[in-house]
C-alpha cells in the first residue's frame, strides 16, 4: 500500500462494492459523474473480468473437459475429509499420486451414484494406466446415466490408446450424439477418422464446428486432413489458423513448414521449421490439459496432480462444497503456479463472495502467469480503488494502458477513474480522447465530454457529447447530458 493511504478494515473490505460514492470527490461537480456513468457501459467497480478466454491445444482440452453441473444428490459429504484444511503437500511423486487417489476415493465414496465423481475416479485410474478399471467405471456412469456424454469421450480415447482407432470412432459418434458442441469428442473421432485413412470425413466432423467456437487442435487437426487428401493450400490454410490461435503450437509449425514447401512459400516454410525448432527445444513435455502417463518425475506428476484437483475442485463445487472447491483450487495452485484456469476459477468464487482482497490477490497471480493480459489489471484498478488505494489503482491502470496502448478500454478504465477521483485530470483527457481515437463509439464521446468539461474546455465537452448523441440518438442520457452543459456558464 502506498504511503499515506488508508489501511481498509474488514467492512471496507467486504462492502466497498456496494460503496461508490466511496471512491472519493469527483472533480467540477455532478455534472462528471452523470456524463461518466449515466449511460451505464463504463463497468466501472461492477467486478466484471475483462479477459478473454485463453486459446491453443493446452487450453483447448481443459475447456472442453469442464464438467456439466451436475444434478445435488441428498448426502452431503464431509468437506474435511475429501481434504483437510491442513492437510500437508507431499513432497515426493509417490505421496502426490498416493494423495490425489485418496481424494478421488473419498470424493466418490461420498456421493457414490453420482456421474461425474464416477467419472473423476475414471479418468485418475486412467491416467495411472489402470485403463480397463476405467472403462468399467465409465460404464457405470452409463449405467447411472445412458446420456452421460464424458463417459462416452472417455472410454473413446481410451481406445484410441490402444489403436482401436473403429471403436473410438463409434464410442466418439456416441458423444456427439449426445453433445453436439463437445470438442474433445470431435477431436478423438477426426484423429479415428486420420488414423482410419479416411481423411475426407474430418472436415465435416470439424469444419463448421470450428467456425463457431474456433480451436487451435481442431484446426491442426483439420490441417492434417487436407494433407492426407494431398489438398495442400488448404492445410497451409488451417495450420496458419492454428498456430494464430495458439503461437506455441509445435507440431502445427512443422505442419505449416511443410505445407508451405508444397505450395512454393519456400521464406514461409523457412520461417514455420525455425519455429518448431525453437518451440522442441525449449518444451516441457509432460506440461497441458489432461492427465499423461505417470512417471517419477516430480515436476510431471505435480501437473498432472493439479489437473486432478482443479476437476476435483469443480465437482466439490457443483455439490455445494465451496470450501472444500477453493481448498482444491488453491493446492491445484501450489502445485502448478502457472495453471490460470485454476485461478480464474477461484476469482469467480471470490467475487461471488465478496472477498475483495482475495479476489485482487489471484488476479495478480493471473497477472504473472499471463503478462500480456491488460485486462486483469484493469481490474486490480478497480477492486483497489473499491479498498481506497487509489495509488496502487492508479498504476494498475496505468500498467494496463503500457501493456495495450491501443486498448481502448483500457484507456477509458484509467479515464474514468482519474475522473471519479479528481486525479491528475490532464491524463484523464488524454486517456479519454486516446479511447475515442482508437473506439469513436457514443460512451467514449461522452466520457471525452466530462473529461473536456472537467480541464475547463467548454467548447470541447460540447463537440464531444455532439458526437455521443449522433452515435446513439436512441439514448435518452445522451440529449440530456448536451442540455446540462449547454446550460452551464
Amino acid at each position: 500500500m502506498a504511503e499515506g493511504e488508508k489501511q481498509p478494515s474488514t467492512d471496507d473490505v467486504e462492502s466497498a462494492r456496494n460503496t461508490p460514492s466511496r471512491l472519493g470527490p469527483v472533480a467540477r461537480g455532478s455534472l462528471l459523474v452523470a456524463v461518466v456513468l449515466a449511460a451505464g457501459l463504463l463497468g466501472v467497480g461492477s467486478g466484471r473480468l475483462l479477459w478473454p478466454a485463453r486459446n491453443g491445444t493446452d487450453e483447448d482440452a481443459g475447456r472442453a473437459r469442464k464438467q456439466a453441473p451436475a444434478r445435488r444428490q441428498a448426502v452431503t459429504p464431509p468437506a474435511d475429509r475429501i481434504l483437510a484444511p491442513r492437510a500437508p503437500l507431499p513432497e515426493t511423486a509417490q505421496g502426490l499420486i498416493e494423495q490425489a487417489t485418496q481424494v478421488v476415493d473419498r470424493l466418490q465414496e461420498a456421493f457414490p451414484e453420482n456421474t461425474d465423481c464416477l467419472e473423476m475416479k475414471a479418468r485418475l485410474a486412467d491416467w495411472l494406466g489402470k485403463s480397463e478399471q476405467a472403462v468399467e467405471t465409465w460404464k457405470r456412469c452409463l449405467e447411472l446415466d445412458p446420456k452421460y456424454a464424458h463417459a462416452y469421450v472417455g472410454m473413446a480415447a481410451a481406445a484410441a490408446k490402444k489403436a482401436d482407432h473403429r471403436n473410438a470412432e463409434e464410442l466418439a459418434r456416441k458423444a456427439i450424439e449426445i453433445a453436439p458442441d463437445s470438442f474433445m469428442a470431435r477431436s478423438v473421432l477426426a484423429e479415428s477418422l486420420l488414423n482410419l485413412g479416411r481423411p475426407e470425413e474430418v472436415e465435416p466432423v470439424l469444419a463448421d464446428f470450428l467456425q463457431r467456437d474456433p480451436r487451435s487442435h481442431g484446426y491442426f487437426l483439420l490441417g492434417q486432413a487436407f494433407w492426407q487428401m494431398q489438398q495442400y493450400e488448404k492445410a497451409r490454410e488451417a495450420y496458419e489458423s492454428s498456430v494464430r490461435i495458439y503461437t506455441d503450437y509445435a507440431e502445427a509449425y512443422f505442419g505449416l513448414a511443410r505445407a508451405c514447401a508444397r505450395v512454393g512459400r519456400e521464406d514461409e516454410a523457412a520461417a514455420a521449421m525455425a519455429r518448431y525448432r525453437e518451440l522442441m527445444a525449449r518444451r516441457e513435455p509432460t506440461r497441458g490439459a489432461g492427465m499423461h502417463t505417470p512417471s517419477t518425475d516430480l515436476e510431471a506428476v505435480r501437473l498432472n496432480v493439479a489437473t486432478a484437483y482443479a476437476d476435483t475442485a469443480r465437482v466439490c463445487f457443483a455439490r455445494g462444497e465451496r470450501r472444500v472447491a477453493e481448498r482444491l483450487w488453491r493446492r491445484a495452485a501450489t502445485l502448478d503456479p502457472e495453471n490460470a484456469e485454476c485461478r480464474h476459477a477461484l476469482v469467480s468464487l471470490y467475487q461471488s463472495e465478496g472477498k475483495v482482497v482475495k479476489t485482487v490477490q489471484t488476479l495478480e497471480e493471473l497477472a504473472k502467469i499471463e503478462p500480456d493480459s491488460p485486462g486483469y489489471r484493469v481490474e486490480v484498478g478497480r477492486l483497489r480503488a473499491s479498498l481506497l488505494q487509489y495509488d496502487v489503482a492508479e498504476e494498475a491502470f496505468r500498467e494496463a494502458c503500457r501493456l495495450a496502448p491501443r486498448n481502448a478500454g483500457c484507456h477509458r478504465a484509467l479515464a474514468t477513474f482519474l475522473l471519479q477521483t479528481g486525479r491528475h485530470l490532464a491524463d484523464a483527457l488524454a486517456g479519454a480522447r486516446t479511447a475515442v481515437r482508437h473506439e469513436p463509439t457514443a460512451v467514449n464521446y461522452a466520457l471525452l465530454a466530462a473529461a473536456c468539461r472537467a480541464n475547463g474546455d467548454r467548447a470541447g465537452a460540447l463537440a464531444a457529447i455532439e458526437q455521443a448523441v449522433v452515435q446513439e440518438p436512441e439514448n435518452p442520457a445522451y440529449p440530456q447530458l448536451d442540455k446540462l452543459l449547454r446550460s452551464e456558464p
